[in-house]
């Protein structure tokens, strides 16, 4: 079958190249792992699409997580500023009160 079926990871990957893989297979690879280049090349690109949407998705979940906070500190401070606004009423009556007294 050649090593292009019998590779050591990914193999799966180079059904459709069988033929480019047998040709271009090198059983004395490193650390005698009896892959193709194109199992490496397929397992490149599947790591690298997997890094790249590890990447997307984490910086995603830290923008939804800004805004999340962003939009609470906004909230907390409109609430705050309308707390500070009944205060500031509240003490304006009672000091007109005292001076009509």
């Amino acid at each position: 079958m050649g090593c292009c079926l019998e590779g050591a990871g990914g193999h799966h990957l180079c059904a459709i190249q069988c033929s480019v893989c047998s040709a271009s297979c090198d059983n004395g690879l490193s650390a005698g792992l009896n892959m193709c280049l194109c199992d490496i090349f397929f397992l490149y690109i599947h790591f690298m699409l997997f890094m790249y949407t590890s990447i997307i998705v984490v910086i995603t979940f830290f923008h939804f997580v800004a805004f999340a906070v962003v939009m609470t500190v906004n909230t907390s401070f409109s609430w705050l500023y309308s707390l500070g606004h009944l205060l500031a009423e509240r003490v304006n009556k009672v000091r007109g009160f005292n001076q009509a007294l």
